[in-house]
């Protein structure tokens, strides 16, 4: 499976909070993306830590078990077991150093293993599969956005459109290192998938579906893909830190 991911400051910010990190062990591939929040400093250091440790407990659960023996259920639950780590380092931290009381971050990951897409979040940042080539492509959103915005278009209060531009659509409800305890959602896919982006709302806020769908249904590599995409939010304006992670 090609791979490659992107980070960029994009054009009205004085720093980047986002991260990104992927693991690759022969046919396993691991994606995480993480936003941060909370002041100049606290939002990077969020994320980083929240990306880092994600990881760095995958690899050691992936060190005592084997993937091939556990069921479908056991292996997106190491994504969870990870997240809650993450969830823990960064509540540690933003308790334990002043200056950097009150950050935060989302987190989206993924792992493709067997033909299968694992999947885990918690806060805006999103994952999207596509399905297809040519005419016949589709996009599909797995993930959901825990954010006020998404509340209230589900209660009915909003449109869609309305959503785009609404004052409160940076409002995030779930994030690590807010609370000791965190609740993930978690998906599996099964049904097949030709490509996989994982981001944050830096790529999604500023580049719309039909073109995140016409460029993960090309012919062109993970990479080419992800600079593309890169490229856009920031001619689209680049309002915020924008990243973008393709597995396909």
């Amino acid at each position: 499976m090609d791979c490659f991911g992107k980070t960029d400051i994009g054009r009205r910010r004085k720093n980047n909070q986002d991260t990104f990190r992927i693991l690759k062990r022969d046919e396993l591939k691991i994606a995480v993306v993480c936003d941060g929040m909370g002041g100049a400093a606290g939002g990077g250091v969020a994320s980083n830590i929240a990306a880092d440790v994600f990881i760095s407990s995958m690899k050691v659960m992936l060190d005592t078990v084997e993937l091939a023996e556990l069921d479908d259920n056991q292996r997106v639950d190491l994504l969870v077991r990870a997240g809650k780590d993450a969830n823990i380092a960064v509540y540690k931290d933003a308790n334990e150093y002043a200056d950097l009381e009150g950050m935060g971050t989302t987190l989206v990951a993924c792992m493709v293993y067997d033909g299968k897409l694992y999947i885990v979040n918690a806060g805006d940042s999103r994952l999207y599969i596509s399905k297809g080539r040519g005419n016949g492509a589709r996009l599909f959103q797995i993930t959901k956005d825990h954010s006020l915005v998404q509340e209230l278009f589900e209660q009915g209060r909003i449109t869609a459109a309305e959503a785009q531009s609404h004052p409160y659509r940076n409002y995030i409800l779930r994030a690590l290192g807010i609370e000791s305890e965190l609740s993930f959602d978690y998906f599996i896919v099964d049904d097949g998938f030709d490509a996989v982006l994982l981001c944050s709302d830096g790529l999604t806020n500023f580049v719309g579906e039909t073109e995140l769908l016409k460029t993960l249904s090309s012919a062109m590599s993970s990479e080419e893909k992800v600079e593309l995409l890169v490229n856009r939010a920031n001619e689209n304006g680049g309002g915020d830190n924008i990243t973008a992670v393709v597995l396909q």
